[in-house]
């Protein structure tokens, strides 16, 4: 889990998926934009984030595709922003 900073200033969470996972056909990473410039701000939306996003993955089975798991991570994420 990275927290860095893109080129426009905006902080993004990183998070790379295990081996296992990338070679069931899941993405190496996971980038999720913070929607700020300002690290003390970026720091707490990251540990919330994260957290989520490992709970979401921690549910992973053998019939989820990472199509599915895609679309059901960013509602999550969707509903954290709100």
């Amino acid at each position: 889990m990275d927290l860095f900073r893109a080129n426009n200033c905006t902080y993004f969470a990183r998070i790379c998926f295990s081996k296992d996972l990338k070679n069931r056909g899941f993405p190496f990473d996971f980038k999720i934009s913070l929607f700020t410039k300002y690290r003390l701000e970026a720091t707490k939306h990251h540990l919330t984030t994260s957290l989520a996003v490992l709970q979401h993955i921690d549910r992973i089975n053998e019939t989820i595709n990472p199509v599915e798991f895609k679309l059901s991570l960013n509602k999550r994420i969707n509903e954290l922003r709100e």
